[in-house]
């Protein structure tokens, strides 16, 4: 059982986690805002938004930052009230959303690792599908738009094609027969005698060695995410515990006062039958004696 001390400490460290918690769900949600109205980036997600196999996956990407925000903004906000007013209403679904997001996680997780490598393939034959059907075109507003997303992707992640060391074949099946001027690293002067040097690494082979550089960091991020949803899990429930103990001592205060409120009337009732009968008794004497 939690002292009072600790009680008083555990719940002012339920609400201070509650509010830091309030705070990155409303950053998060303000960041896929920002992201989803970003030229930039609405450039990058129309390079991916038609692939067959993960039809708007970028963007989904992103609604899923504004989801998981609101998400986190709304439980934090559950379990700041909950802590505040001691409601165990409140702190139970508070941990009970706490347990499905641990467990949606360990789900996630296992999918990922089972299914990463063939969603990696999948994306990547896409992509070249893609480049071979629509780069350069102008018959249609999506091949445009395709086409200078791709210019803009090249030229940001400094890459070339889809695959490394295959790109000047990726271009050679396209309208254009060549690599285009997106993919070049120096000496770009069009009409100009000098030799054009290409980027070595294909797109989706940058984006990958992106997501290894960073893999520490979101490994990192993912336990820390774990222990800070333990901590909160820990302290909802001692928070919660001494609210259901305080509201038995309460009870129980209240069921020994009436206790002794019902000893008293008892006491005060045998004590005017005792009186009433001694009264009847001097009555009868008093009568007896005239």
């Amino acid at each position: 059982m939690c002292s009072d001390t600790g009680i008083k400490v555990a719940k002012c460290w339920l609400v201070t986690y509650n509010f830091i918690l309030l705070l990155m769900g409303a950053a998060l949600m303000c960041v896929g805002i920002w992201q989803y109205f970003d030229d930039k980036t609405r450039s990058h997600l129309d390079t991916f938004k038609h692939l067959e196999e993960t039809d708007h996956l970028m963007e989904y990407l992103i609604y899923g930052a504004m989801i998981v925000g609101a998400v986190v903004f709304s439980i934090s906000f559950l379990g700041c009230c909950g802590a505040l007013v001691e409601n165990k209403c409140l702190l139970g679904l508070f941990m009970a959303c706490l347990l499905l997001i641990m467990c949606a996680e360990v789900v996630g997780g296992i999918c990922v690792l089972m299914y990463k490598d063939e969603f990696i393939e999948d994306i990547e034959g896409d992509l070249k599908n893609e480049l071979k059907e629509y780069y350069g075109r102008t018959n249609s507003t999506y091949a445009v738009d395709f086409t200078d997303a791709v210019d803009v992707l090249q030229k940001d992640l400094e890459c070339c094609g889809v695959s490394t060391g295959h790109a000047e074949l990726e271009y050679a099946s396209t309208v254009i027969r060549t690599r285009p001027q997106s993919c070049c690293q120096s000496g770009c002067v069009l009409g100009s005698n000098t030799t054009w040097t290409y980027y070595p690494k294909g797109c989706w082979n940058k984006f990958k060695d992106l997501i290894q550089t960073a893999s520490p960091l979101l490994i990192g991020i993912g336990i820390g995410t774990a222990c800070l949803e333990l901590i909160g899990l820990s302290l909802a429930l001692c928070v919660c515990k001494n609210v259901r103990d305080k509201e038995y001592y309460e009870l129980e205060e209240k069921i020994n006062t009436l206790k002794k409120e019902k000893q008293a009337w008892k006491q005060e009732t045998l004590e005017k039958k005792i009186l009433a009968k001694r009264e009847a008794a001097i009555a009868r004497r008093n009568g007896d004696y005239h």
